[in-house]
């Protein structure tokens, strides 16, 4: 039985090459006896070293196991599949295979002696990238390259209706990858106003114009699928009044308002046939309403009308009443707000039981309770933020002037604005400086500050807070958010 890796004694065949010239002066018979017995001897010697695998023997050198790995045999298909890596080897030398990459399942065989072929399986491949991944066997990677998966796009919905006065609408894009995608329309009264390309998942959005005609179907091409839309035609326009009929006293003012009911594309108007009602909003598209003034009657009862989209709204109002000669007063003549506006009510006394009014004289005022009433009642109103310098406007409540100031926006200072203290923490305070009425908030951003004092206020005011203690002797900071302005807390050991 032969032995792999052992190697021929060529120092024992030098040594024999001298003796057998230095005996070649003797008796030949001499010399071939000491021939053999020195062959003999170095025959033992080298079976004693390389009788079986198991005794003690000396493996082949790392520089003489040279491993040659051939590239991957092609590309592995999207589907998923096998490719083969030959390998040449010396028959006594060991290998190992091995791989970074997921999507290769399995190595077959992972190790091996001598020349062998690694069979390399991969998963299906979903992404419509071609992707690589590297086996390593002994010391040379081998790349393995899979062909990417094809684009797939699903298109939802495949139809949509619209309605006759038009409007917009779009469909879902679904991708399995990084695949790109157009979309164009096939008719002039669809336009693709957004997602007219993309890649990967998207959505395109389409206007379509309102028909005036027959109903109409028109196709959207979107990542090569065809979106069906269907609009309607346009409805005969009717309309409905409600109420239909209202009455108003004799002091006059906002009548109750009248409901129009239509299709989303009937466009309506209002329009008064008598002086003393006048229409302050009546005319829309679709459903919407009118509202409208009434002036005082000094005289008989009195019948007037508003001629709506084709209808007709009938309107009674009372005769004058002679009553006595009326008086009124309100309480408070006035009242003043911050920046951020407010809300606030007036009350009105009069006396046997007179009608009054109240009309805001200012575009940032807006009467919300009370515009008229009979006998004592009360106004109340809003006052919209102002985001300007201090202004002022006035209510006429019961012919009395009723006043409302607005500051400007409020402005905040602190004094100091940081702080330090030792690691053992400490407490501190923050003066607040704002004009009279403007709120505010002190709010630590930090957990190891905490505010002990004066956690919200309005005007001037004072903001108390304990810093505890930091546990080493690591500088930290923190800070506490105070009227809109940011306080600095440092603990440090200096």
């Amino acid at each position: 039985m032969g032995c792999l890796g052992c190697r021929f004694p060529w120092k024992f065949v030098n040594s024999l090459h001298n003796n057998l010239d230095n005996y070649s002066r003797k008796p030949i018979t001499h010399t071939i006896g000491r021939v053999v017995s020195a062959l003999i001897g170095a025959a033992l010697a080298a079976s004693v070293g390389c009788t079986s695998s198991k005794l003690n023997s000396t493996e082949p050198s790392g520089s003489k196991c040279q491993v040659t790995v051939s590239s991957a045999d092609g590309t592995i298909a999207a589907a998923g599949g096998t490719t083969t890596v030959a390998i040449a080897a010396q028959p006594e030398c060991a290998w190992t295979a091995s791989t970074d990459a997921t999507w290769i399942t399995n190595l077959a065989p992972p190790s091996g002696q001598g020349n062998s072929a690694v069979q390399v399986s991969a998963a299906p491949n979903a992404d419509p990238v071609t992707r690589r991944g590297m086996v390593h066997i002994a010391a040379t990677d081998v790349q393995i390259t899979q062909a990417a998966a094809p684009c797939v796009f699903h298109v939802t919905p495949l139809s949509r209706d619209v309605a006759a006065t038009g409007g917009t609408t779009s469909v879902s894009i679904t991708a399995n990858g990084a695949c790109g995608w157009t979309a164009a329309s096939s008719v002039p009264w669809i336009r693709i106003t957004s997602g007219a390309s993309g890649t990967g998942n998207g959505t395109t959005t389409m206007t379509v114009d309102a028909n005036t005609g027959a109903a109409r179907d028109g196709v959207v091409t979107v990542a090569g699928q065809n979106v069906t839309v269907s609009q309607s035609a346009p409805l005969p326009c009717t309309y409905s009044l409600s109420p239909a009929t209202g009455s108003v006293g004799a002091a006059g003012g906002a009548g109750p308002a009248i409901s129009v009911t239509t299709t989303e594309s009937c466009s309506w108007t209002a329009v008064s046939s008598d002086s003393w009602i006048t229409i302050l909003s009546g005319a829309g598209t679709g459903n919407g309403s009118v509202s409208y003034n009434v002036s005082s009657n000094t005289g008989a009862a009195r019948s007037g009308s508003i001629a709506i989209a084709g209808q007709t709204f009938t309107l009674n109002q009372a005769a004058a009443v002679q009553t006595p000669t009326c008086s009124y007063s309100i309480n408070p003549t006035s009242q003043s707000f911050v920046s951020a506006g407010g809300s606030g009510t007036v009350a009105v006394t009069t006396t046997n039981g007179c009608a009054w009014t109240a009309v805001s004289n200012a575009t940032w005022i807006t009467v919300i309770g009370g515009a008229a009433g009979t006998g004592n009642g009360t106004v109340s109103f809003r006052a919209a933020a102002n985001a300007g310098t201090a202004r002022s406007g006035t209510i006429t409540i019961a012919g009395q002037t009723f006043t409302v100031s607005e500051a400007l926006a409020c402005t905040y200072t602190i004094d100091p604005t940081s702080s330090a203290v030792g690691l053992n923490g400490g407490t501190g305070t923050v003066q607040v400086t704002a004009p009279a009425l403007c709120a505010w908030t002190a709010v630590s951003n930090a957990e190891w500050i905490k505010v002990t004092a004066g956690a919200a206020g309005s005007g001037n005011g004072t903001v108390a807070y304990t810093a505890q203690p930091a546990g080493d002797d690591k500088t930290r900071s923190g800070t506490v958010t105070i009227a809109t302005q940011t306080f600095t807390v440092t603990e440090s050991k200096k």
